[in-house]
């Protein structure tokens, strides 16, 4: 049967196969804000009206918030790196294959627990941190800008909803009309997730695979270049998920996950650099795959994504 037969609810075949192999996961996190507006006339000169002084404090500046918020980060990043985007302009929901939902909630649990704890040493020390503040900021210090233990933590939140993609049965009942045009929109959100899935691997493949020629190509001087460890260790994690995250299912894109990882298999970062022929041999196989990933994306259509999210 062709893919662009439609079927039940008005949803192209390949729309289905990606209802029934995968799940929408929403991830959520939040914690206070640390910057606050600074009054104009508590910082104007004489000689500068007040209405031209725009500044900004920073409270509960300490290590301990700054690793729980760099720990939710962190989790963001390990989350996007294991699924892809379910639509633009819709933050924190991804699509994710059934077959990593168990491994993937079960480090999602052991996360929370652990950022749990991180907040638990923050909240221990937030009376001496509110007392360096006073110091620290002398007469900018508001001791109203502060909260209260209970009404903090209430201001932090951490959660994981597993969502499904489709449209709900109820509006046929409803009314067929927006039922249907639901389940249109939904047919081409769906078709949108898999082109979008092998567009975002192949764009993210390609700056992999650039910074890895681009360091093992020696510089002008004929030196070699430096690089750190996690030029190998950020490619091997893409490798890692890049078949759950192929949704499209593009034997193309695997063909080069495959060959990608035969050239650093048992290749660690000092090998490459203290071993010429390795560093050869992995350029040179490395360059072969950016020709055809070259072509790949090129022909891909023409979207931008959001690394830096």
């Amino acid at each position: 049967m062709s893919t662009e037969t439609t079927i039940a609810k008005g949803v192209p075949v390949e729309a289905l196969d990606l209802q029934r192999q995968t799940v929408c996961v929403q991830f959520s996190v939040g914690y206070p804000g640390q910057r606050r507006k600074v009054r104009s006339r508590d910082v104007a000169k004489d000689e500068i009206p007040a209405e031209q002084i725009h500044v900004s404090k920073s409270i509960l500046e300490c290590q301990e918030l700054k690793d729980v918020i760099s720990y939710a980060n962190d989790t963001r990043v390990w989350l996007r790196n294991r699924t892809v985007p379910f639509a633009d302009g819709i933050d924190g929901i991804y699509v994710m294959s059934n077959a990593i939902v168990v491994a993937t909630d079960n480090e999602m649990i052991e996360r929370q627990n652990k950022w749990e704890g991180m907040i638990e040493k923050f909240i221990a020390v937030l009376p001496e941190i509110i007392k360096r503040d006073e110091k620290r900021l002398g007469p900018l210090f508001n001791s109203m800008e502060y909260w209260s233990e209970r009404r903090l933590r209430r201001m932090f939140y951490w959660t994981v909803r597993y969502l499904q993609l489709s449209t709900p049965e109820s509006l046929r009942e409803i009314d067929p009309e927006i039922w249907k045009r639901e389940g249109e929109k939904a047919a081409r959100d769906l078709a949108e997730v898999v082109e979008n899935s092998k567009q975002l691997l192949l764009v993210e493949m390609q700056k992999l695979v650039d910074h890895m020629i681009d360091r093992l190509t020696p510089g002008a001087d004929g030196k070699k270049k430096v690089f750190r460890d996690s030029m190998v260790e950020n490619f091997g994690e893409f490798l890692k998920n890049a078949d759950f995250r192929n949704l499209s299912g593009s034997e193309e894109l695997a063909t080069l996950v495959d060959v990608s990882r035969k050239l650093l298999s048992g290749v660690d970062p000092q090998t490459l650099r203290d071993v010429d022929a390795t560093r050869d041999v992995v350029k040179e196989g490395f360059s072969n795959v950016k020709e055809i990933l070259d072509q790949m994306v090129e022909l891909a259509p023409d979207r931008q994504f959001d690394f830096d999210e």
